[in-house]
């Protein structure tokens, strides 16, 4: 069962006009935000882009992941390299 927000973003009608590079990190089991929407706005992103899912992760607890911090360093690297 997925918990509905107070505050609705529309952030798929922007999406395709945004050029900016892109990195999705979902936790598999987000019950704040459907993996699906974030599949959807992935879809549409104007830009080039990278989606992972992070399993055995939900909204509050992935940034205690190591995989999460190392796809964050890993992009973090190819866009400003040493």
């Amino acid at each position: 069962m997925w918990k509905s927000i107070k505050h609705k973003f529309n952030s798929i009608s922007k999406a395709s006009s945004i050029k900016a590079n892109l990195l999705v990190l979902t936790a598999a089991e987000d019950q704040v935000i459907p993996v699906e929407n974030s599949k959807k706005l992935y879809k549409e992103w104007g830009g080039k882009k990278n989606m992972i899912t992070i399993e055995n992760t939900d909204h509050n607890n992935i940034v205690h992941s190591e995989e999460y911090w190392d796809y964050i360093k890993k992009t973090l690297k190819n866009v400003c390299p040493d």
